[in-house]
C-alpha cells in the first residue's frame, strides 16, 4: 500500500488509517493527509537500516546507496498503529477527514491522533466533497467527536462503526535496529548526510 517515495505524513497516514494516502486529480481524498514541509527539508528518504551508531544511523536508499542520518534530541520516532476510541481524550491533537451525513452533518471516514503539524494551521481544507478538521479534541462519545479548531470553533462530526481511527506512536531509539525499514525527513547537510527531525517506521512491503 504504502511506497518509498512518499513523504512522512502520507505515509503515517497510509499505514495507520490502511486508506489511500493521496487522491488522483479530481478525485475525493481517501484519508486525512497532515502536511509536514518545513523549507528545506528532505522528502521521501527510505530504506533499510544497515548500520546503527551513536547518533547516527545508515540506510541504503531506494538507488542503494548509503545515506547517513544524524539523530538529534528533537529527533521524533513514530510508528503508524491503529487506534480506538479510548485514545482520543480530551486535549489530544486530531486530525479528522468527514463527509456529509444527514441534514448537513459531517460524518468521520479517518480520525489521525497525533497527527504530523499542519502546514497550512487553519484547522482544515475542503475538497472533492469532503472536509479536514484539525485541531485538538474537545469532547468524545462512541458516537460524536467535537473537535476544537486553532481558532477557538468546534465542529461536531459523527463517529460510525467504519470510522478509522489511526495515531502515531512514539519510539524509542532503540527501535532503530539494522535491517528495520523506515523513512526520514530532515534538512540535508553539505556533506551528503541528512539530520533527521522525524523518523517513520514502517514496513514498506506490506500491501
Amino acid at each position: 500500500m504504502c511506497r518509498t517515495g512518499r513523504n512522512v505524513s502520507t505515509l503515517a497516514v497510509a499505514l495507520a488509517l490502511g486508506l489511500a494516502s493521496t487522491p488522483p486529480t479530481g478525485a475525493q481524498p481517501a484519508a486525512p493527509p497532515p502536511q509536514f514541509h518545513p523549507g528545506g527539508e528532505r522528502h521521501g528518504l527510505a530504506g533499510a537500516i544497515t548500520a546503527v551508531a551513536a547518533g547516527a544511523i545508515v540506510i541504503s536508499d531506494r538507488s542503494g546507496k548509503a545515506v547517513t542520518v544524524k539523530m538529534t534530541p528533537t529527533t521524533r520516532i513514530l510508528k503508524p498503529t491503529q487506534g480506538t476510541l479510548a485514545d482520543l481524550r480530551s486535549g489530544e491533537a486530531v486530525q479528522v477527514v468527514a463527509e456529509p451525513g444527514q441534514n448537513g452533518s459531517l460524518v468521520a471516514r479517518g480520525i489521525e491522533i497525533n497527527p504530523m503539524p499542519a502546514a497550512n494551521g487553519r484547522g482544515g481544507w475542503v475538497r472533492g466533497g469532503q472536509t479536514s478538521v484539525d485541531g485538538t479534541v474537545a469532547q468524545v462519545s462512541t458516537s460524536m467527536l467535537t473537535v476544537k479548531r486553532p481558532d477557538g470553533s468546534t465542529v461536531a462530526v459523527g463517529i460510525t462503526q467504519t470510522t478509522r481511527i489511526g495515531m502515531l506512536a512514539t519510539l524509542s531509539p532503540s527501535a532503530l535496529t539494522v535491517g528495520t525499514r523506515v523513512m526520514v525527513q530532515g534538512p540535508p547537510n553539505p556533506d551528503g548526510t541528512v539530520t533527521a527531525t522525524v523518523v517513520m517506521v514502517a514496513d514498506f512491503q506490506r500491501h
